[in-house]
């Protein structure tokens, strides 16, 4: 038997096994499918489809998604401008949510977490409540997330005056979810110091501020929609007319 014989013979083999397999797996779940609501027998089907094809099937632990995070992050002290990536398939809370895990188990003193977790809720409401704001976010695909915590010159300015400076730097209000992610990946790399420099941070939502607490983390301040002190900046992101230009 020549080498492309043997080859051929061991695919054939391969394939007879893997029909087996898919046979036997079939007919366990004909026989359960009673008992085995859909989307989870849809579940373990791709499980088995996967795991034949080669691919590891292996979840991630929280810490692990969280240290993903803040090893994707950088910052430029220079410009301000923070960039990191939240992975696939891991929502906006999902990431806050592991970060306050990984802040507390690495910067222990602080006790406290990253973001307030009193305050996670409201962003999980911010699709409904600010639709034109906040939309709906696709979380299939991983995400790199490029933000200014502090934008120069808009601190103690109004809200109006504040867009004015951000669209002069290509900019705009920044989504609040991306405001926590990056407050909170900051403290976590750069035991706990704020990416807001002490002041609350306007995003996209009307009335709204950002800020980090030293003693509870990234929260929400509603009450600062006309006010202009001093310790009253905004955060931007890159606006998509100069990103599509």
């Amino acid at each position: 038997m020549n080498a492309f014989q043997v080859i051929t013979k061991q695919v054939a083999e391969g394939t007879e096994r893997a029909a087996g397999f898919l046979a036997k797996a079939a007919a366990s779940l004909i026989t359960k499918a009673e008992s085995i609501p859909l989307d989870e027998m849809s579940r373990r089907l791709d499980g088995a489809l996967r795991a034949l094809r080669g691919e590891e099937v292996v979840k991630k632990t929280a810490l692990q998604i969280a240290r993903e995070m803040v090893r994707s992050y950088t910052f430029d002290r220079e410009t301000g401008v923070s960039t990191f990536t939240v992975p696939a398939s891991v929502t906006d809370v999902e990431a806050m949510t592991v970060l306050n895990q990984y802040f507390r188990n690495n910067l222990p003193g602080f006790k406290r977490d990253a973001v307030n977790a009193a305050g996670i809720e409201w962003f999980t409401k911010l699709p409904q409540e600010y639709p034109t704001s906040c939309q709906e976010r696709d979380y299939s695909q991983a995400r790199q997330i490029t933000i200014t915590g502090v934008v120069r010159g808009t601190r103690g300015q109004a809200r109006t005056t504040q867009a004015d400076v951000l669209k002069n730097e290509s900019l705009v209000f920044a989504d609040p979810r991306d405001q926590a992610l990056a407050a909170a990946i900051h403290a976590c790399k750069h035991h706990g110091e704020d990416v807001f420099k002490h002041m609350w941070v306007r995003g996209c939502v009307p009335g709204f501020a950002l800020y980090t607490s030293r003693s509870s983390g990234v929260g929400i301040n509603g009450s600062h929609s006309g006010n202009d002190g001093d310790y009253v900046a905004a955060s931007g992101s890159p606006s998509p007319d100069f990103k599509n230009a």
